[in-house]
């Protein structure tokens, strides 16, 4: 069973990609989302076959992933922008 924040990671690249599987994450959209410096959750979705280990060094991270269904997605990667951005914004949180 993957780690909470590797799930959270997954479905940020999962809406982010773009039509090749590709995409870049910045330092910091990691950093808000508590992920930057966790190598090992990178780690647990390289080992998962889910993507190809990035250079976590680099500014920002370039991914590309591996799973073939998530090329296939039906809806414009617009939409997808939208709603991996909507949990991250400040006001999602407030109550």
């Amino acid at each position: 069973m993957a780690a909470v924040g590797a799930r959270l990671l997954a479905l940020q690249c999962a809406l982010r990609a773009d039509s090749r599987g590709q995409l870049r994450v910045p330092h910091g959209l990691l950093r808000g989302l508590r992920l930057y410096g966790r190598t090992e959750l990178w780690q647990e979705l390289a080992r998962a076959h889910w993507l190809h280990l990035p250079d976590l060094k680099s500014a920002p991270v370039e991914v590309h992933l591996r799973d073939a269904t998530l090329l296939e997605h039906t809806p414009g990667r617009r939409t997808r922008c939208h709603a991996a951005h909507w949990p991250c914004t400040r006001h999602h949180w407030r109550r």
